[in-house]
């Protein structure tokens, strides 16, 4: 039975001897649910000392640098083995054997992969029929443990939010770009593909004729010789030794 009101998750648990050695964060649980009486989950010999066990559990998240949350608890025989489950098998401050006959197993899961967890436990003494919104698991030395379910809250730290994750964000657009025309020599000539409703008398429209006509000029006015148009002239000196020379030839002849 999963509660309709939303409340903070479980998010981990351990067992003691002693309550006065609880972890810090944690709460123990020594009073039961319906008498409100010191709870016993460990029977005692006749001629032994006194002994107890107390089930701690924390809501502290995240708890020793991870994302956890209980999930599920159950409680198995001694030499039972569930899937996917944790057993709690030995007291926290004394390393001693939790519970007789008994184990408490916990399912632990990432926040992000459940909406559920576990979010209390209760002892009863008397009662055999678990509160509403309560779910029995099992007896330890004739006492019942119940566990509640509840929703993870929009505003606890381990709630999963049912909305899809924000995709990456679209490429912005490249900045504006001026065409760059080859002018390689062996690009002057132009080929016209044909479009498919084009056959082959039909020729480039007047205005893709002008703009092919524009550049094909304008590479012709790059390949120019650098020297076109510069007037040609001899050298003033070059006449006049020319001149002499010729006078020269005059006088011998003569």
């Amino acid at each position: 039975m999963i509660s309709s009101q939303p409340e903070l998750p479980i998010t981990a648990m351990c067992i003691v001897a002693d309550k006065g050695k609880c972890p810090a964060i944690y709460t123990p649980i020594f009073k039961s649910y319906d008498t409100n009486t010191e709870t016993d989950l460990w029977k005692d010999s006749i001629f032994g000392k006194k002994t107890n066990r107390y089930i701690c559990f924390t809501k502290d998240y995240p708890i020793n640098d991870t994302f956890n949350v209980i999930e599920d608890i159950k409680l198995l025989n001694e030499r039972e083995v569930l899937s996917g489950f944790i057993p709690i098998d030995k007291c926290f401050d004394t390393s001693e054997k939790a519970f007789q006959k008994k184990i408490l197993c916990i399912k632990v899961s990432q926040r992000f992969y459940t909406q559920t967890a576990v979010s209390d436990l209760i002892i009863l003494i008397k009662n055999k029929r678990p509160p509403i919104g309560y779910s029995y698991i099992g007896e330890v030395n004739g006492q019942s443990i119940c566990i509640k379910f509840s929703q993870i809250p929009n505003n606890s730290p381990t709630y999963r939010s049912q909305a899809k994750p924000a995709g990456p964000p679209p490429i912005p657009p490249r900045p504006y770009q001026t065409q760059t025309i080859s002018l390689d020599p062996l690009e002057k000539d132009y080929v016209h593909i044909m479009g498919p409703n084009e056959t082959l008398n039909q020729t480039p429209n007047s205005q893709n004729f002008n703009t092919m006509k524009s550049i094909t000029s304008n590479q012709n006015s790059l390949n120019v010789n650098p020297l076109h148009d510069v007037p040609f002239e001899i050298n003033p000196v070059y006449q006049y030794l020319r001149s002499a020379s010729q006078k020269e030839i005059l006088i011998v002849f003569i």
